[in-house]
């Protein structure tokens, strides 16, 4: 399942684990915070941050998909996602 939930001009995201992808999932990474930011500044200084004194999984970079992109497991064991949208979708 995904949520979003806007605060002010940010957009928090969450997604849990199932099926395929909960083998070996335990309480408490069993879900994953996604933030999309306005520039790639801001998801570069986010990433470095939130990722101190944990795990990065994918640094950030940019993707396939158009995004650059990162996850990581913070120090408190929090998996984050972090995005920006190199070329976003005019709305």
């Amino acid at each position: 399942m995904h949520i979003s939930y806007p605060i002010g001009d940010t957009v928090l995201m969450g997604s849990d684990a199932g099926g395929e992808w909960a083998k070996g999932v335990t309480v408490g990474n069993n879900f994953s915070v996604s933030v999309n930011t306005d520039s790639q500044q801001e998801a570069d200084r986010l990433f470095d941050m939130l990722s101190e004194n944990g795990k990065i999984t994918m640094p950030m970079n940019k993707t396939f998909w158009g995004s650059y992109f990162g996850m990581f497991t913070d120090q408190f064991g929090i998996q984050w996602m972090i995005t920006f949208d190199v070329n976003p979708k005019s709305k």
